[in-house]
């Protein structure tokens, strides 16, 4: 009876060992998962941020700098939302009143994904 008392009292010391290191590791993934993710979500609200003031930039005043930053942008969007709006690229040349209608919807698209993800 006395090797089952022994038995018992190492298999307490091993999970008491094991225990609190597996649970540590778990957590640590499990925290640099939700960092990743917390990090993307930035990632895809500065892009789409920077297409917003790139678009309205271009706007008031296309020259070759805007024009530029504006396409860089636009093409940002492709990398980090999976349905970009085909009328991303219709924006140049429109009336004021197009032009906001159109960024609008563009934006209410992408957002909604942003808060999806």
């Amino acid at each position: 009876m006395e090797w089952f008392s022994w038995t018992v009292a190492v298999i307490l010391l091993i999970s008491s060992v094991v225990s609190p290191i597996a649970t540590t590791i778990i957590n640590n993934k499990h925290q640099s998962k939700m960092k990743k993710i917390e990090m993307y979500q930035m990632a895809k609200r500065d892009a789409l941020e920077k297409y917003i003031k790139s678009a309205s930039r271009c706007f008031n005043g296309t020259s070759v700098g805007n024009l530029y930053d504006y396409y860089e942008a636009s093409n940002n969007l492709y990398i980090y939302f999976s349905k970009v709006p085909n009328e991303i690229n219709q924006l140049v040349g429109k009336s004021p009143q197009e032009f906001n209608a159109l960024l609008a919807k563009i934006v209410q698209t992408l957002s909604k994904q942003i808060e999806k993800e």
